[in-house]
């Protein structure tokens, strides 16, 4: 008991009291899943869902070699965007990706540095600031097979940060859609509700490495292919300058047939909000105006699709 409690108290040193509470719930969660010998039980209909790490083979580098293209997003994010480059570049050599950076008509000098600082990458000007116009930009500047959407505050951490990625997209290659390491549920209304984020115990049992049963990815950490964006016509641009974006392109996706796997071990530090936070405090109402919106189009669309929630 001393040795939990010293761990709470350096926890509430370091995150503060509403994160530690938050870890605290999610312990309870998985103790009540725990029993005596402590094996993690969890129902048959969660377990058809479950990609186990026994299953997946190591990724076979050559079939990705070349073929990869990292689409990042900066709008005056001058602080963080060099650090998410430079990461990019130092960890690309066991991937030899091509790296496509769109500004969304940056102010801060960002877009100016860049284009003199990075000489090996592709960047390009969109016309407007929006998250789904931009994305669409990046991915239809190349020729790569499949596309890795990175935010401009996410920055890799080891030269093997996209292998887990890789290993369930080849572990199930015939249905994959796209992966993501944030992902969500949605409430009895159709909304986005849920992240998977609190229910850290809860949504991944021990030795698992991805499961399918979420609702949908978030935009930032999105591995997909090519071909499948081609075919969905990539994002829809009415939710610019940003929310629900990625939720809607997750149900694209899944309208088309193929499978979202959520894995949260793309190996990647988000400097969270450095991106979103800046359009929010322009616009107090563009989550619920765009919520509204993705609502109304996908009950009329497919509404069997919002039903994924925990």
């Amino acid at each position: 008991m001393s040795n939990l409690n010293n761990k709470i108290k350096s926890y509430y040193k370091i995150f503060g009291f509403k994160e530690t509470i938050k870890k605290i719930i999610r312990y309870i969660i998985f103790k009540s899943k725990v029993d005596k010998k402590g094996i993690y039980h969890f129902s048959c209909s969660e377990k058809k869902h479950i990609i186990f790490e026994d299953n997946l083979n190591k990724v076979n580098k050559k079939k990705y070699n070349k073929k990869i293209c990292i689409v990042i997003l900066n709008y005056n994010n001058k602080n963080v965007i060099f650090k998410c480059i430079n990461s990019l570049i130092k960890y690309k050599g066991n991937y030899e990706y091509e790296i496509v950076v769109v500004d969304n008509g940056s102010t801060d000098g960002s877009y100016e540095i860049i284009k003199k600082k990075y000489k090996n990458i592709k960047l390009y000007r969109n016309s407007k600031n929006g998250c789904s116009s931009g994305r669409n930009l990046g991915y239809s500047k190349t020729r790569k097979e499949y596309i890795l959407f990175l935010d401009s505050d996410q920055y890799a951490l080891s030269k093997d940060w996209i292998d887990s990625f890789l290993r369930v997209a080849e572990y199930k290659d015939d249905n994959f859609g796209a992966i993501g390491w944030t992902a969500g549920w949605f409430n009895k209304k159709g909304y986005a509700f849920h992240t998977v984020d609190n229910f850290e115990f809860r949504y991944m049992p021990p030795g698992a490495m991805a499961r399918s049963d979420i609702g949908y990815l978030g935009g930032g950490g999105m591995f997909i292919k090519k071909a499948v964006l081609e075919e969905i016509k990539g994002f829809d641009v009415k939710y610019d300058p940003t929310s629900y974006e990625d939720t809607d392109v997750s149900l694209k996706v899944r309208n088309a047939g193929k499978e979202l796997y959520y894995c949260p071990y793309l190996d990647v530090f988000h400097d969270a909000h450095q991106t979103t936070s800046i359009i929010f405090e322009k616009d107090k109402n563009l989550v619920n105006e765009n919520a509204n919106y993705f609502v109304k189009k996908w009950k009329q669309k497919n509404g069997k699709l919002l039903k994924y929630k925990k």
